[in-house]
């Protein structure tokens, strides 16, 4: 599935008209996310781009998968230019931007 959805994401653009890049490689195994020790897998589309004619088309999702009984789930797709992930943390946690962004302000994670 995770394949799937970064073909997806590049899909999406040249049906638009679109040109697709990324910037860097979009798809990554994660520390575990949900707690159960196992790793996870985002497909984060804040590392693409679409060029179309009418200009940048929106980022794609962060789209994240969960493991579990040797299968992935998708579990959310997340607007990309809202959330970062917190790797510091155990198990690992999605941060919206404006929480990190306090924390940052603050003096530090919390």
């Amino acid at each position: 599935p995770v394949v799937a959805a970064r073909e997806s994401a590049r899909q999406s653009c040249v049906d638009a008209g679109g040109r697709y890049e990324e910037f860097d490689t979009p798809v990554a195994s994660v520390p575990d996310l949900d707690g159960d020790g196992e790793r996870d897998w985002i497909v984060d589309g804040s590392l693409t781009y679409c060029d179309t004619a009418s200009g940048n088309a929106p980022a794609a999702p962060i789209r994240v998968f969960l493991s579990g009984d040797g299968q992935l789930r998708e579990a959310a797709a997340l607007p990309a230019d809202a959330y970062d992930i917190d790797l510091g943390s155990r198990p690992a946690k999605l941060l919206p931007r404006a929480a990190e962004d306090e924390a940052m302000l603050s003096g530090g994670p919390r």
